[in-house]
């Protein structure tokens, strides 16, 4: 029999390399590019959800206090229709009649827009509000407290949308002016 030099070379480097393997310990200790990508883009995606959650945890605590808000102004309003007979007359960029000061949960509003509004006539008002999430919310002396879909604009605008006609107005929040005085 004739042993070919190329074969027995061949299996020669093949035995070594088998008898290193098995009494050295692997050099190649770590992770692949592949599982360090897979653990990352897991990272990304539970950052992700997190951030959605936050963000929607946060909308839902500003328009409860922006709701909170309009029911506070809005039971000031009652109050002194119950001892005068009639609702209150806004005063544009000052405080309603009868009102000294408003305390507001103003890190909760919306500040790009005039907000905080007061709409009255003789016989009904409406006070209504535009939350850091978009959510504009309305307390009617009619209707009580509801979510508001009409347009977000000036006075002129939003009092009829409100159900409340020759009225007067006051605002809490000016879009150049930021919060009035009597708005705390």
């Amino acid at each position: 029999m004739v042993r070919l030099p190329i074969a027995n070379s061949s299996a020669i480097v093949i035995t070594n390399m088998a008898r290193r393997a098995s009494r050295t310990p692997s050099s190649n200790k770590g992770f692949t590019i592949v599982e360090l990508l897979i653990v990352i883009v897991v990272i990304a995606i539970l950052a992700a959800i997190t951030v959605v959650a936050y963000n929607g945890i946060q909308n839902s605590a500003n328009d409860a206090a922006v709701k909170s808000d309009m029911r506070n102004y809005a039971n000031q309003m009652l109050q002194f229709h119950a001892k005068n007979g009639r609702y209150a007359a806004g005063n544009n960029n000052n405080a309603p009649e009868g009102i000294t000061s408003l305390k507001l949960s103003k890190g909760s509003y919306d500040t790009s827009v005039n907000n905080a509004y007061y709409c009255a006539n003789t016989t009904k008002f409406a006070v209504a509000a535009r939350s850091k999430s978009g959510a504009v919310w309305a307390y009617h002396s009619d209707s009580g407290l509801q979510a508001y879909s009409g347009p977000w604009t000036v006075s002129t605008d939003i009092c009829p949308q409100l159900g409340v006609n020759s009225y007067t107005f006051s605002n809490a929040h000016g879009q150049t002016g930021g919060w009035y005085p009597w708005a705390q």
